[in-house]
Formats: structure tokens, sequence, C-alpha cells
């Protein structure tokens, strides 16, 4: 089997309190989470980095003007490629739009919106279950991101040595301490 040949990454995101900000650059992201209380609901709308063992979903400063290319991971420098918003679907109770950037038009979406896809790759808005996430909150107070589109969930590829996001199946995922941490 395809997933069984590798470890996967159960991602969970524990949440700080953020507020919203300019465009202004950020500030640093910790290299590591920090310890979250137990969360059984969505976080706040709001500007976050998302982070597991020191690494940041990261856009690339490369693919800033590009409207279609994977979402990666890198070290936690705080920039502004590291900073995505997360808030409210608006035709969709309980899923979320995860946008790079607030008013970017560049959002998460599971690869080429199909069923089958494998990456977490960024296009521009349309009215898609493929650019929709639950946020899954888990007893340790973090979240597990799924599609809304494929019920595939988001993986840092860790153990792999890749540095895209990967969407696999949620229940081959094991449990890492990742942070959702809000941009202050």
């Amino acid at each position: 089997m395809r997933l069984s040949a590798f470890c996967l990454i159960f991602v969970v995101l524990s949440v700080s309190s953020c507020r919203q900000q300019s465009k202004a650059p950020a500030t640093a992201a910790p290299a590591t989470a920090p310890a979250a209380a137990a969360r059984t609901t969505a976080p706040t709308q709001g500007d976050y980095y998302m982070t597991i063992q020191g690494q940041c979903a990261d856009l690339g400063a490369e693919h800033a003007s590009d409207t279609h290319e994977n979402v990666h991971h890198n070290a936690c420098n705080g920039s502004v490629f590291q900073r995505w918003t997360i808030k409210p679907d608006p035709t969709v109770s309980n899923r979320f739009l995860i946008e790079w950037f607030s008013n970017s038009g560049k959002f998460w979406t599971a690869e080429n919106f199909n069923q089958s896809a494998d990456h977490v790759t960024f296009d521009p808005r349309r009215d898609s279950a493929f650019q929709r996430w639950a946020l899954n909150a888990q007893s340790d107070g973090g979240y597990q991101i799924v599609n809304d589109g494929n019920g595939r969930c988001v993986n840092f590829n860790m153990l792999r040595g890749g540095v895209d996001l990967l969407l696999t199946d949620c229940s081959a995922l094991g449990g890492v301490d990742v942070g959702l941490q809000g941009v202050q």
C-alpha cells in the first residue's frame, strides 16, 4: 500500500490568541509551538503561522506573484510568506478558507480541485469544496485540517524529507505536536 510505506504526520493545530494585523511584516514565529489547552471549538478568524516541529507552512517568496503552486514548509522565520488568514467560509457553516496573507486572493486548495489530490496548492478563490477546510478539534488542544472536497488531511510531510504540504488519508496519520500561532 502506498500510505503504509512511510510514517505520516497527524496535523494538529494549537491556537494562540490573535488579532487582525495590517499588511506590515510580522514578528518572528517561535521555532516550536507552545503547549496548548484542550480546545473544542474552531479557531477565531485571524492571521496565523501554521507550525510543526519548527517548520511553518510557507508560500515561498518566489511564488508571491504566481496564481497556482504547491504550499511548502520551511523553517519558521516570521515572514509574510508564512502568514495565513483563517476565516469562515461564507457558503458552508463550520468550514474555513485558508488564504495567504489576508486579501491576497491565494487560497489553500486540494491540488487541481481534484478528488484524488495529494498536494495542498494555492489558487484564486472559487466557490469549491476543494478550497474549504474542516478544522477538527483534538483532545490535545489542536486541530486536524481536513479538505472538504476529498476528505483528506493536511500532512506536513516531515518524515519523507519533502517540502510540500500533502493531503493524505486521515486514518494513517500519527500524533505530532503542531501549532497554529496567532500573529501578534
